[in-house]
């Protein structure tokens, strides 16, 4: 986030990226909530935020590192035009000085496991396990490095 920072006594020719990020990160978690159909999975994480230097001055800039999980591609696509939209409807309510840069890689591809597979495990470990261990798999978001081994 690119803003015009400046002393805290005058804020009327500044705009503040510390304000303005916490739009966009608002803005961008009502993604998943308002674009992702209920029957499709999206997280997005915003884990990390650097921005100012003192308390009497107004940032000129904002850093938002995060992550975006899906199980599809299409919903990977979705969320990362979004992401894109979102930021720039933010930064043009700011005013023409704002600025936010978006910059998105790819990351981790889903992690789909081979149903003939999974189901050899799964009989093998209930076998030796027993049921009270061993519950029905569910989908979760870990896992992105096998991600890769897998689709070699």
């Amino acid at each position: 986030v690119h803003g015009t920072g400046g002393h805290a006594s005058a804020p009327q020719g500044t705009v503040d990226a510390i304000v303005v990020a916490g739009q966009l990160i608002g803005a961008l978690q009502q993604i998943v909530s308002r674009n992702v159909s209920p029957t499709e999975s999206a997280v997005i994480t915003l884990g990390k935020v650097e921005g100012g230097f003192a308390p009497n001055v107004i940032a000129p800039t904002v850093r938002i590192l995060g992550t975006v999980r899906t199980y599809t591609s299409p919903v990977k696509r979705l969320v990362r035009r979004r992401i894109h939209e979102v930021a720039a409807g933010v930064a043009a309510s700011h005013g023409p000085t704002c600025k936010i840069d978006v910059t998105f890689s790819d990351g981790y591809p889903a992690c789909v496991n081979d149903q003939a597979c999974s189901d050899v495990v799964s009989e093998a470990a209930l076998g030796l396990l027993g049921p009270r261990l061993v519950g029905p798999p569910s989908p979760n978001m870990a896992g992105g490095g096998f991600s890769f081994f897998f689709s070699r």
